[in-house]
């Protein structure tokens, strides 16, 4: 069982990043969770709707579209992967940051991901165990009574066969009202 400890009592002045720490049973700190004015970041993405059932069989296929796509204008490597999951459905967008033109052909299209003040933390570990961030990351919304709407995205680390070595950055947009989803929530989404 897990448990929040929050680095600071009370409201954090304005402007001043609030943290969260998720605590493994072992005492080891596994995510600090931030508040970050994020900027829009171009994209190539293949966009699709989807189950949360079967999305793991999915994403693998639409990244590849988008890559092949790179490889035919000449990109080889550089790019780091996204997932921006637009809803709960889930609407997804899957495929690459692009900070390099690019002819984009098939079903790869150019796309953003959204500006705007979000929640996030890095994942330090397997790219399969990600969940765990997300989880993180809405623990730390209804402890601080930030409320994040449905728009979240996944941007992934440069490639590494060691997974000791692979991290993802998690971001969730917040809107401007307060409150939180309960963590459980997604995971009910997943599975359903």
């Amino acid at each position: 069982m897990s448990q929040f400890s929050a680095h600071a009592e009370g409201t954090v002045p304005a402007g001043l990043p609030c943290y969260l720490w998720l605590m493994g049973d072992d005492g080891q700190v596994d995510y600090e969770v931030s508040l970050a004015e994020v900027g829009s970041r171009r994209t190539a993405v293949v966009a699709a709707t989807t189950t949360w059932q079967d999305f793991p069989a999915l994403w693998g296929q639409l990244l590849g579209e988008v890559w092949e796509c790179l490889r035919a204008g000449g990109i080889y490597r550089g790019c780091r992967n996204i997932m921006l999951y637009l809803d709960s459905v889930p609407n997804v967008e899957v495929g690459v940051l692009l900070d390099q033109p690019c002819p984009l052909t098939g079903r790869v299209v150019a796309s953003a991901l959204p500006a705007g003040t979000a929640a996030m933390t890095v994942h330090r570990g397997p790219f399969g165990d990600v969940g765990a961030a997300h989880d993180a990351v809405l623990g730390w919304c209804a402890a601080h009574g930030h409320r994040p709407d449905a728009t979240r995205w996944e941007v992934y680390g440069p490639h590494n066969d060691d997974p000791a070595q692979q991290w993802t950055e998690v971001y969730w947009l917040l809107s401007s009202g307060r409150g939180c989803p309960d963590p459980r929530t997604r995971r009910a989404d997943a599975q359903s």
